[in-house]
């Protein structure tokens, strides 16, 4: 899941919060492993006026692993890139994260924006 909030300008300042979670295969040696993962981001987001943006955040991440008798957390650095299109509301990215040697990811998001104040 993730949570993000963004100013409607052209260019925009954010702040994206998530929770990820990965199992390792069973059978595998990683079974009985899971990852967990909570961004803390800021960034800037540049919006094209036909709907593209690129987004660029840094901040933390906690990450955790736990298995069987044993659990361990860290908080390492980390930083994303984002590239994406907003029509009517849907908004379609894919993202770059990484905390460096610790761990990276590419996601793939389909969000839909609104907003709180019922102003668009």
């Amino acid at each position: 899941g993730q949570v993000a909030t963004a100013r409607p300008y052209a260019s925009q300042l954010t702040l994206t919060g998530g929770y990820s979670t990965f199992s390792g295969k069973s059978g595998s040696q990683f079974g009985n492993q899971t990852l967990s993962l909570i961004p803390i981001l800021a960034g800037y987001r540049y919006n094209l006026s036909s709907g593209l943006y690129g987004e660029a955040q840094a901040g933390l991440g906690i990450l955790t692993t736990k298995v069987t008798g044993f659990s361990f957390s860290q908080t390492n650095f980390g930083g994303a890139i984002n590239v994406g299109y907003v029509t009517h509301g849907l908004d379609l990215s894919v993202r770059y994260y990484t905390e460096g040697d610790v761990m990276s990811l590419f996601a793939v998001r389909v969000a839909y924006n609104f907003s709180l104040s019922g102003k668009k």
